[in-house]
């Protein structure tokens, strides 16, 4: 059996830009919300990016809707976009189990919606669907983001590039030295009207 990989050569393109905007967040987890909606308060033209069709990343994708550390055992910490977002959520019922610690549990389906509310009144761009592949480094510097998405293969500048990809993708791929840890599996799944036979 032969462990050699086996390659092929890809011919070398021209990639055209897009678009430039002042900061690029990869990732649309809580992460990079904070990070989109925080860059375009303060007057940063912001591009947010997605691989999937909505936000949320581990709370929306796999449900696991737990907030946790939001306190120092004893109390209610949070503050900024994390309390903002609380705030949000609690006058539509979309939190619940909370306890003094300041842990709680959201509605992943109104997450999802305040979270694009929160982006689009912050004056954030996003784009969904759309891959970060590579970063564009020029003179040993981040300077933007290959991505890809039903349009094809672009090229998106930027001044900076915040990676909220929660596997630190494009910092790997940038050179950053990343340890690779395991965690406990963080998927719950939901099922409602079943009935006994």
């Amino acid at each position: 059996m032969n462990n050699q990989l086996e390659s092929v050569n890809e011919a070398a393109r021209e990639t055209s830009v897009a678009q430039s905007v002042d900061v690029l967040v990869a990732g649309m987890g809580p992460a990079g919300i904070a990070a989109g909606v925080a860059a375009a308060r303060e007057g940063a033209r912001t591009l947010v990016i997605e691989r999937f069709g909505y936000p949320g990343g581990m709370i929306t994708g796999s449900h696991v809707v737990a907030v946790l550390g939001a306190g120092d055992g004893r109390r209610t910490l949070a503050r900024g976009i994390t309390r903002e977002i609380r705030e949000r959520l609690e006058p539509l019922g979309a939190v619940s189990r909370p306890n003094p610690s300041g842990d709680y549990s959201v509605d992943a389906e109104v997450f999802k919606w305040q979270a694009l509310e929160m982006l689009e009144e912050s004056g954030s761009r996003f784009l969904l669907h759309t891959l970060a592949c590579e970063p564009i480094i020029e003179d040993g510097a981040v300077r933007g983001v290959f991505v890809e998405n039903k349009t094809g293969r672009r090229a998106i500048r930027a001044k900076v590039v915040v990676d909220c990809t929660a596997d630190a993708d494009l910092a790997y791929r940038a050179g950053c030295a990343c340890d690779n840890e395991t965690h406990d599996v963080t998927l719950r799944i939901v099922v409602e009207g079943v009935g006994r036979i």
